[in-house]
């Protein structure tokens, strides 16, 4: 298993892979740059260890600490770490894309505003997804260092 150090090295050296990878296969580089910035902060922000109860890691208290913590911690207790659903690639990662987004979703619930996403300029749209296969590179890297956990 790989310290959090060595996590957020990976996505950061990964990050690079990945923008230019996204650069020269689609030739948007703006594009790309996004994919990196999923890859690299929202890598190191977003791990699949957010499963852990304590997350005393460099993540955690250099992101807002325990506000971040806090928000996560419903989310420890329910996930098991290192669970096949936490920890596996794409899966983990919707999984808590899924967690981070739930405040918005229970908004758009409680005020029956769902169209909201369709009225975001196509730049947005589209660089969320671009964050999403980063942090999705990122999460491939976690779980390749941590010896493929399942």
């Amino acid at each position: 298993m790989a310290s959090g150090r060595v996590h957020a090295w990976v996505s950061f050296f990964g990050a690079f892979a990945i923008g230019i990878a996204w650069g020269k296969l689609t030739g948007d580089w703006g594009g790309a740059g996004v994919a990196f910035l999923g890859c690299w902060p929202s890598g190191v922000v977003l791990t699949p260890d957010l499963d852990t109860a304590e997350q005393k890691t460099i993540e955690a208290e250099r992101i807002g600490g325990r506000v971040w913590q806090g928000y996560w911690w419903p989310y420890s207790k329910l996930v098991k770490h290192r669970a096949a659903f936490s920890h596996a690639p794409i899966l983990g990662t919707a999984g808590r894309l899924f967690y981070l987004a739930l405040p918005v979703l229970v908004a758009s619930w409680l005020t029956g505003n769902w169209g909201w996403w369709a009225t975001l300029p196509d730049w947005i749209r589209q660089g969320v997804w671009s964050a999403v296969i980063g942090l999705s590179f990122s999460d491939i890297m976690h779980w390749l260092f941590d010896g493929c956990p399942l």
